[in-house]
């Protein structure tokens, strides 16, 4: 009888723990990808990460932007202006593992920072969903999604949201997350 007891007990661990596996499978694989130069952006990704349990990467430029604003402003401008794409340090070994990505960035001259272009040309993100989110002292994001929208038709690109304060943030993702429902 015990062993009888035994087994069924080690079948039922066992079929708990098949359970659970299917269930992380069925799960969204997120990633938060985010581009800041004065850590209001990474402030609003880390919150997101928080929130998402989603893992969360810093793009970082190879030739970095200079540390006085108006310097930055003036680099940022030339490169849109050129239509740039400034390298990227950052590498993303398994984007294939993700299929939801939350893009953040602050808003230059009313569009991302020519670095987030590098990064979605830099990967395939057909059949993933781009979920953009900025800071910024004055613009809004939608001229930046619009430019983004029209840059990439083929890729998946929500509306997102101007973070002025992360407290927003936990509404924000429940209603993407009631959306999708």
């Amino acid at each position: 009888m015990k062993k009888m007891a035994s087994l069924l007990v080690t079948a039922l661990l066992l079929a708990a723990l098949a359970m659970v596996g299917m269930a992380e499978e069925e799960q969204s694989h997120v990633l938060i990808a985010y581009y800041s130069r004065t850590g209001t952006t990474q402030e609003a990704a880390d919150r997101i990460a928080e929130l998402t349990g989603g893992d969360l990467v810093k793009l970082e430029t190879v030739q970095a932007y200079p540390e006085d604003y108006t310097e930055t402003t003036e680099v940022a401008k030339a490169d849109l202006e050129a239509n740039a794409r400034p390298e990227l340090s950052t590498v993303i070994e398994n984007m294939d593992d993700y299929d939801t990505i939350y893009l953040g960035y602050p808003i230059w001259w009313h569009y991302a920072p020519m670095a987030i272009n590098t990064f979605i040309e830099s990967y395939d993100l057909s059949g993933k969903t781009i979920i953009p989110f900025c800071t910024s002292a004055s613009s809004g994001i939608e001229e930046s999604v619009e430019s983004l929208r029209a840059l990439y038709p083929d890729y998946t690109i929500l509306d997102g949201l101007k973070i002025r304060d992360v407290d927003a943030i936990q509404a924000w993702i429940d209603s993407l997350t009631s959306e999708q429902k």
